[in-house]
């Protein structure tokens, strides 16, 4: 055996040393370091009862009338235009019946 086969041997590279899986040997199973992937991210439920209320902001589900989304905060309440008062629904972002932007 060379110098290079006994060196390479030893770190698991060469024939004679077989594979250990590269970078500390082991292979391909199950990692024991401490680390952990992230859980994933909650499944939303829907309200129970059947319906939900969908927020005209986030889209997210709510439970018939609610004041407010429980996901992003905003009002689920019809409000009423700046200049015409007349009344528009939560969300929008023009008046139906003037036309003028709403903030």
């Amino acid at each position: 055996m060379s110098f290079f086969d006994k060196l390479l041997s030893n770190m698991g590279g060469g024939h004679h040393g077989g594979n250990r899986g590269g970078h500390g040997g082991g292979g391909h199973g199950n990692r024991d370091d401490g680390y952990r992937y992230p859980p994933p991210p909650p499944v939303p439920v829907p309200p129970s009862g059947g319906g939900g209320v969908a927020c005209p902001s986030c889209s997210g589900l709510n439970v018939p009338g609610a004041r407010f989304c429980s996901q992003c905060g905003k009002s689920m309440l019809p409000g009423s235009c700046t200049a015409c008062q007349a009344s528009i629904v939560a969300g929008a972002k023009f008046c139906p019946n003037c036309g003028k932007p709403q903030a």
